[in-house]
């Protein structure tokens, strides 16, 4: 994984959860996922280190409930 940004679909896939999942989450403002840059009308990429980070968040709280 060399890039710094992913696009929905790269998203999906890293994640293990669909497109629309992603979207979901994204607009929610009582979410914690990171918010996406829209580069143009038609590309919205996510930051990798911020993916990185909001899955180092996810799997702390996942450790600190067992």
């Amino acid at each position: 994984m060399n890039k710094k940004a992913h696009r929905v679909k790269d998203l999906a896939a890293i994640l293990d959860m669909g497109e629309s999942t992603i979207w979901k989450l994204a607009s929610d403002k009582n979410s914690d996922f990171p918010r996406p840059i829209k580069i143009t009308s038609r590309l919205t990429v996510w930051k990798e280190e911020d993916i990185q980070a909001w899955l180092d968040t996810q799997n702390a709280k996942e450790k600190s409930c067992k």
